[in-house]
């Protein structure tokens, strides 16, 4: 056994892995101490003993200066707000090898204004004098010391233990740094340690300042398996404004809940070719079925054959797909007048939808760019829409609301559906705020949000919030060096 003072970080493969065992450990057992209404109140590297195996146990010791919290108050944050802010110092010291005791410093650092304000002993020691058992370190040199070593997540959070200012968020207890340790994503579980701080990673799905529309749109899916009529949500906004990257975010979401999605998206050079993106969406629908194993392709065949019988020949015409499904040749539908085939096609096409879309697998069928639809589509959103026979079905369009003026054939498809009473979420999506912009721009350039600040303001005048905007201005900043 040794003491966590003398345990430092190895840049090997065991060496991340007995780190997170070592973080993790301490974690845990800080947690049992609080749980058990103690507060340490002197958590220092000298104080943990760490032990040399596989799973690298730790044991606090050093309950000197240990306080019980009252029986009525042991869910307080305040009491075991120096444990925390410990924590990160025990973290800091056991990645960067560095003590954060200042009479272990050559010059004088920065105290953290957390552990100042929380700490009344702090407060009283004279000026021009220090106590040895105090932290004390500067946010230069912890940031210095980790961004070498470590992932940013991980940076972030010892910041946000050391000092709540650093980052958007405050730790309130230990179960929640441990929750964090714990996600798959955050720490070391990844096969690599890299410099991460400055470095450019733009973001392809995450989300900045979306919380409640993702909210909105996931209160409407989870409606689906009830066997409810179909509905509609409508994601409206400039360009720019996020509105695909919400609703795809959404959609992987719901491809682990068991709901099947598909999409297409509109385009403008596209209208001479009706039907072209509801088609391709199908498409990819069929594809995914294919893929999904025997078990799922028989069923899905089955399911079709029983709403659909001889006329799924038609559809197999138009989704080609389909054919690798039903395991049968695109087939010739019988010629018949124009008015009866597009009757046709939509009484197939809400039969399709009815088949596949179950209370143990909904469908969410996403059409990007309506403001782009043909009317052929347009009419048959409506109908499948309006037909009470379909139920588990949702779909999910995005339109830019300032190219549809009143004559607009989807302005048209508008009243119309709601004039038939279909139940529509209409969600508006604007430009992000400042704070929101400045953690995209923290997590693009992987630098603490504190320190971004500065580009933030500049990134914000610049593009107003628009998130597109603001990537395409810090990727031409990176382009032309200054990033």
């Amino acid at each position: 056994s040794v003491r966590a003072s003398s345990w430092t970080m190895n840049s090997d493969n065991d060496g991340r892995k007995k780190i997170l065992s070592v973080v993790k450990n301490t974690t845990w057992s800080l947690l049992d101490i609080h749980d058990a209404g103690v507060v340490h109140n002197n958590i220092r590297a000298d104080h943990i003993i760490i032990k040399t195996d596989e799973k690298c146990s730790i044991k606090f010791i050093s309950f000197g200066s240990a306080s019980f919290l009252p029986r009525s108050d042991k869910n307080s944050n305040t009491d075991k707000r120096k444990d925390l802010i410990s924590l990160g110092f025990i973290f800091y010291e056991i990645i960067s090898g560095k003590s954060s005791l200042y009479t272990d410093h050559r010059q004088p650092l920065f105290l953290t204004s957390d552990y100042s304000s929380g700490s009344e002993e702090v407060s009283s020691v004279e000026e021009g004098q220090h106590d040895a058992t105090q932290l004390y370190v500067s946010h230069i040199e912890v940031l210095s010391d980790l961004a070498s070593r470590i992932p940013i997540s991980f940076m972030k959070m010892i910041m946000a233990l050391i000092e709540s200012k650093m980052t958007a968020r405050r730790y309130q207890s230990v179960n929640e740094v441990y929750q964090d340790l714990d996600h798959p994503n955050t720490f070391l579980n990844n096969s690599e340690i890299r410099p991460y701080i400055g470095k450019i990673k733009f973001p392809h799905d995450k989300l900045f300042g979306r919380n409640d529309h993702l909210s909105s749109i996931m209160n409407v899916c989870q409606r689906m398996n009830s066997a409810r009529p179909s509905e509609m949500i409508l994601v409206s906004g400039h360009s720019g404004t996020g509105k695909s990257t919400l609703v795809n975010h959404v959609g992987k979401i719901l491809v682990k809940m068991g709901v099947n999605f598909t999409s297409g998206k509109f385009d403008q050079l596209q209208q001479a070719k009706p039907l072209s993106t509801i088609i391709d969406a199908f498409d990819g629908y069929f594809s995914e079925v294919m893929q999904s194993g025997q078990d799922v392709i028989n069923k899905t065949k089955t399911s079709l054959l029983k709403a659909l019988g001889s006329g799924v020949g038609v559809l197999t015409r138009i989704i080609p797909r389909l054919c690798a499904v039903m395991g049968i040749s695109a087939t010739d539908p019988v010629q018949i007048g124009f008015n009866d085939a597009q009757n046709r096609l939509k009484y197939l096409f809400e039969s399709m939808i009815s088949a596949i879309a179950t209370p143990s697998q909904p469908l969410v069928l996403f059409l990007d760019d309506l403001q782009w639809a043909d009317i052929s589509s347009l009419q048959l959103i409506k109908s499948t829409l309006t037909n009470s026979e379909n139920k588990c079905f949702l779909c999910i369009g995005s339109y830019r609301e300032n190219e549809i003026s009143n004559d607009h054939p989807f302005a048209e498809f508008l009243s119309d559906i709601i004039t038939r009473k279909i139940l529509i979420t209409k969600i508006e999506l604007g430009n992000i705020d400042r704070t929101n912009v400045n953690a995209l721009v923290s997590d693009v350039i992987c630098t603490p949000e504190l320190e971004t600040k500065p580009l933030t303001d500049i990134v914000y005048r610049k593009t107003g919030g628009n998130i597109l905007f603001v990537i395409q201005f810090l990727q031409s900043l990176h382009s032309e060096g200054l990033l």
